[in-house]
């Protein structure tokens, strides 16, 4: 008689499907009982079926966001430049999300998550396996503690108050390509909740031998609170000896960053309201955003998106100002899938067309055409 396997469910729907097992078979191989032993082995396994209903349950999803795009100023002639491109809100990917009851309301779960170009299949994330997330976690009534590459804690708040949620589109979401750190690898984080309000806090070390421990850490607390229609949120967060700058290469430098911000929900709309203040210190350099938008319910399938930003630089003595603007209509063709079409404007003045015209900067731009106009189609879907 051979070990028993038993898959308790296997059901596949909008979100995921979930499979359920039990791995008796690998336990026999490891520890290959003596042949008197069979007996007991093969009559521990009879209970298999209550051992398997306590097994993890295992979902994998993703989603797929594509769309056509043309964009002006893209080449120092002033040239344009049409492509097939990522998203405008949501970058492609695909997960593994799990969790286990260990009894007393605790709960062992993980995320690994990838992220990948639709147009030519290739890895994101610096061509990591699972770049997007790659956490272990333990929750219970204490809260969730996660380790591992997670997104930091300005990331995760801005982004409720940022009507985009920081948008995959850079030039929409850049506070999270610089600002909020977006994502840090070996970090600690903590989730819970009091009655209506979060606390939140996160801890990266530096792992850098030879160097003190605080060398390259980062550490943010966060909090917010809902009550009605009214969610308001705050986080403050501190990177040790940062070297890159919107993607251009700076001294080591300490880099602090903190946000407030909130939503109000109407019947049929949602206004958003924040502001971000970053700052290097090695060259005293400072950047002052203020953003709002809406997020609308036009009609059961539409849905209107519009954000702007204005940001304020300083960097030795200098300044400089930016506005970025964009609007996003959508068309939901059913639960998981939707259509939408984009637009967006982006302003340079003064420094900041300094800045975005240094080598390495995420979306370049040139002294001779400080602005930059966006429009794109895409579709959607989740599985």
């Amino acid at each position: 008689m051979s070990p028993r396997v038993f898959f308790c469910q296997r059901r596949l729907d909008a979100e995921s499907f979930r499979v359920r097992a039990l791995s008796s078979l690998a336990m026999i191989r490891l520890f290959r009982p003596a042949p008197g032993a069979w007996a007991l082995s093969l009559a521990a396994l009879s209970a298999a079926p209550c051992l398997v209903h306590a097994q993890s349950n295992v979902t994998v999803y993703g989603l797929i966001d594509t769309a056509v795009r043309y964009s002006t100023h893209e080449g120092a002639d002033g040239s344009g430049k049409a492509q097939l491109s990522d998203g405008v809100l949501t970058g492609s990917r695909l997960g593994f999300r799990g969790a286990e009851e260990l009894g007393g309301g605790y709960k062992a779960e993980f995320v690994l998550e990838t992220g990948y170009s639709p147009d030519t299949g290739i890895n994101q994330q610096g061509g990591r396996l699972f770049g997007r997330q790659s956490t272990l976690g333990l929750s219970g009534g204490f809260g969730r503690v996660t380790v591992g590459r997670q997104f930091t804690l300005p990331q995760d708040v801005i982004g409720s108050y940022e009507a985009t949620y920081l948008g995959n589109l850079v030039l929409l979401g850049y506070q999270g390509t610089t600002y909020t750190g977006l994502r840090q690898e070996n970090m600690v984080k903590y989730v819970g909740a009091v009655g209506n309000t979060t606390l939140m806090a996160s801890y990266t070390p530096g792992e850098r031998p030879g160097q003190a421990v605080s060398t390259g850490a980062t550490y943010a607390g966060a909090v917010s609170h809902t009550t009605g229609r009214v969610m308001l949120a705050g986080v403050y967060q501190v990177q040790k000896d940062v070297e890159s700058y919107f993607g251009s290469v700076v001294p080591a430098t300490r880099q602090t960053t903190w946000s407030v911000g909130g939503t109000y929900a109407l019947d049929r709309a949602k206004l958003y309201l924040g502001y971000t203040w970053n700052h290097l210190a090695q060259s005293d350099t400072l950047n002052q955003a203020v953003y709002t938008g809406f997020n609308a319910t036009l009609a059961p399938a539409w849905s209107l998106i519009g954000a702007i930003t204005y940001d304020r630089l300083s960097r030795g003595g200098a300044s400089g100002q930016r506005v970025s603007t964009g609007a996003i209509l959508g068309y939901a063709l059913s639960k998981r899938s939707d259509v939408y079409v984009a637009a967006d404007y982006t302003w340079l003045q003064g420094e900041w067309i300094g800045v975005a015209s240094t080598p390495g900067f995420f979306t370049p731009f040139y002294a001779s055409n400080p602005t930059r106009i966006g429009a794109m189609a895409g579709v959607r879907t989740r599985f």
